[in-house]
């Protein structure tokens, strides 16, 4: 982790997982955020389902796109009405994974570990995703978290 980042308190947080799961409107979202914004919680984070038509969780991990019937003003609405209320405001999302039942699975099913020929191992109905990046003129094939944590090792040192 980059210092900058070690050696600064974290903030308390509140997340709406237990409290809705996948079943949430903004109105609910507003209501738990601003009944811990009372005791001085300092960070909402809006937790899975907001994105896709993801209401259960086998399907459409990947699919990165907010879910305008749970949230109809989008997701730029949601994190300023959080924020008037005095709290800083996060989003969940599973980088690494992916459903394969999900748009960005049908589309590019290469792009989840695997072994040529061979079965697709799910966990959880979910896949490794990876990502392919071109560095120092080669070709690597990365799973996500890992080049998720060379990403920020990159951009937090100013790269």
């Amino acid at each position: 982790m980059p210092r900058v980042h070690r050696d600064r308190a974290r903030p308390i947080l509140v997340n709406n997982w237990e409290a809705t799961y996948f079943n949430f409107t903004a109105e609910k979202i507003e209501k738990i955020a601003e009944a811990g914004a009372e005791p001085g919680i300092e960070l909402f984070v809006l937790d899975d389902g907001w994105f896709g038509r993801r209401d259960s969780d086998n399907t459409l991990l990947g699919d990165w796109v907010e879910d305008r019937r749970k949230l109809p003003s989008g997701l730029r609405d949601l994190a300023e009405r959080i924020t008037r209320r005095g709290l800083k405001f996060g989003l969940w999302f599973e980088p690494e994974m992916i459903s394969p039942d999900s748009y960005l699975y049908r589309a590019h099913p290469d792009w989840c570990l695997h072994v040529a020929g061979r079965r697709r191992t799910e966990a959880r109905w979910q896949l490794v995703l990876i990502f392919r990046v071109r560095r120092f003129g080669i070709i690597c094939t990365i799973p996500l978290p890992e080049f998720s944590r060379m990403f920020l090792s990159l951009t937090s040192s100013g790269i």
